[in-house]
């Protein structure tokens, strides 16, 4: 068992799972005991989905009526402290992915904590809705990917996937939750994904 670390590149080398992880462009390579075998699983977590904060105003200050999380504007937020203890339990970590408000400002301390992840060589990531300029620089400084959720208001995700596309985020993803109360919506969305400027 041998893990390497540089500035950019992460290496795992054993006898039945391997992988070079950049955490400058995202590549990652997984193989088993040759090049041709693929393992089932990862022998240790390489992932964290860590949620920071259960405050929420929803996009355009909205409380979306479906949240999974149940987040509202009086919810709690995850201390600096906590966040580094959980990230320095979990040296095999490559990736984080932040569960975050809509605006990505509920918790005061998501760019320390960001800024620990690129400290410890761990790509940080997230999902947004409603983003301010502000905002998108200082995602920009630390995500690796960034996706936005297309609500009922277009314009609110269009423009805030325009302030980091402009900005230079490479990979920047819509998310959207089709049913069928939203199947119009989807409709609408491929065929802007093809007209609208700001995607």
């Amino acid at each position: 068992m041998n893990q390497k670390n540089d500035t950019k590149l992460k290496r795992y080398m054993s006898q039945n799972y391997n992988y070079i992880f950049d955490t400058e462009t995202g590549f990652f390579a997984r193989w088993g005991s040759t090049l041709k075998d693929d393992p089932d699983y990862a022998p240790f977590p390489e992932i964290l989905d860590i949620e920071i904060t259960t405050k929420c105003m929803g996009p355009g200050e909205k409380l979306c009526p479906f949240c999974y999380k149940g987040n509202t504007p009086n919810g709690t937020n995850m201390s600096f402290d906590t966040f580094k203890q959980i990230l320095d339990r979990m040296p095999s970590i490559l990736q984080i992915a932040f569960g975050a408000d809509a605006q990505c400002k509920s918790n005061p301390d998501i760019w320390k904590m960001m800024e620990y992840c690129r400290s410890k060589n761990v790509v940080p990531n997230i999902t947004i809705a409603d983003i301010d300029d502000e905002t998108a620089d200082n995602l920009l400084k630390y995500v690796g990917a960034c996706a936005v959720s297309r609500y009922s208001n277009k314009d609110i995700c269009y423009d805030s996937i325009k302030k980091l596309t402009d900005r230079g985020l490479k990979q920047t993803n819509m998310h959207f939750m089709i049913s069928k109360e939203t199947y119009n919506q989807a409709i609408e969305t491929i065929h802007d994904c093809v007209n609208d400027p700001r995607l």
